[in-house]
């Protein structure tokens, strides 16, 4: 009788280590039938009540597994049943989508991001845990992305899901999910202590960079407030304000202004702000908020405007005028006490957004208070903060 074995190298743990006994399983030898030479295994008699119980959602039955001493992660290894070689009994529940049980294996502890692929060696199946970091789309939480299944990945970031990981282009689940502009799945994965809102793909787009393309100024504001960088650059150098005045969504050019955005930028491609505006705009809201945010105003962009008769000139003749005039005028002393002002409390390092801060500042009425107005605000709004 020819001799087949699976070898199942052990699955890192770490503190996921359990204190029950592992249910002992069949011996993994095949043995054939006399009466109709049918192939069978005792592996594959277990393998198939389980997956039927899983399949069932069948919540009592597969407590029983558990408290007979079924490791959560169990993987299943019958080479009889292509199908499901290789996969853990997390990834059936969450592909079958039974909630129930997918909640009892988190509550054993189960790995949600454990994944197996099956090599050959001596002729015998190997299989081996996928250790690499860019196997997001071989998870059970892509699976559940694709599906927009909020309440799952609830359930997985519960169990300690790694947010981090990423796909082949560099996405993580967190950029996918706001890619989607689904704000509560986003919400969901945010929760997740160990999250990286600033992990970008190959081009170097950040979650904010692609929430600020989608103009949800909603998705933005939960970001910043769970330290998304304002002012990273993708990979031709814009930043998300640039980003969102392309799009042309004043609430989100407000928010990423009022939390420190750079309105002066200059992209790889010459773009500021201010000039991307007047392009991609036809809201006259937008260059008057930058100008007032402090957006320097170059004499060649006054006169391109001029020369290429932009959309936005001719709806506001008044801001060709505006324009000529900050590109010819220095900054008045208000306007650098107002940006000084910002940059300071910008840098304080105070975890509240820039909008609060800004409506409790209190103006300067002396010249002689200017020197000691940046410390004097950040002593103010440290002081609400308590």
């Amino acid at each position: 009788m020819e001799n087949h074995s699976i070898i199942l190298e052990k699955s890192p743990r770490s503190s996921r280590d359990r204190e029950c006994t592992p249910l002992r399983l069949p011996v993994l030898n095949r043995r054939y039938s006399h009466d109709d030479d049918v192939m069978t295994t005792d592996i594959d008699f277990f393998e198939d009540d389980l997956y039927d119980v899983i399949l069932r959602n069948d919540k009592s039955a597969f407590l029983e597994y558990l408290k007979k001493g079924l490791d959560p992660d169990h993987v299943f290894r019958s080479r009889e049943r292509q199908d499901r070689l290789g996969k853990t009994t997390l990834e059936i529940a969450v592909t079958a989508g039974h909630k129930d049980i997918v909640k009892l294996l988190i509550e054993n502890r189960c790995n949600p991001d454990l994944m197996y692929i099956i090599n050959v060696n001596n002729y015998a199946y190997l299989l081996q845990p996928y250790k690499k970091k860019n196997h997001l789309k071989m998870t059970c939480m892509y699976r559940c992305i694709v599906k927009e299944d909020v309440d799952m990945i609830k359930l997985l970031v519960q169990g300690g899901s790694d947010i981090n990981i990423y796909d082949d282009r560099g996405c993580s689940a967190l950029w996918h999910a706001v890619d989607l502009d689904n704000y509560q799945m986003v919400k969901a994965m945010v929760q997740c202590k160990r999250v990286d809102v600033n992990v970008a793909d190959r081009t170097m787009l950040r979650p904010i960079h692609v929430a600020t393309m989608r103009g949800n100024t909603k998705m933005v504001s939960l970001l910043i407030s769970k330290g998304a960088e304002v002012d990273p650059v993708q990979l031709r150098g814009s930043t998300a304000l640039i980003l969102a005045c392309r799009k042309g969504c004043y609430e989100t050019v407000r928010l990423l202004i009022l939390n420190g955005a750079d309105p002066n930028h200059v992209g790889y491609n010459g773009h500021m702000p201010l000039s991307t505006v007047l392009q991609w705009s036809l809201d006259i809201r937008l260059p008057i908020m930058l100008l007032e945010s402090g957006a320097s105003v170059d004499p060649e962009l006054v006169k391109k405007c001029m020369q290429e008769k932009l959309p936005i000139i001719k709806d506001h003749p008044d801001l060709l005028e505006i324009l000529k005039s900050c590109s010819e005028t220095p900054r008045t002393l208000k306007m650098q006490c107002c940006l000084l002002l910002r940059r300071t409390l910008v840098n304080c390092k105070v975890k509240l957004h820039l909008m609060k801060k800004v409506e409790q500042l209190p103006l300067p009425r002396h010249l002689g208070l200017l020197p000691s107005v940046p410390k004097l605000c950040i002593f103010l709004s440290c002081k609400s903060i308590e």
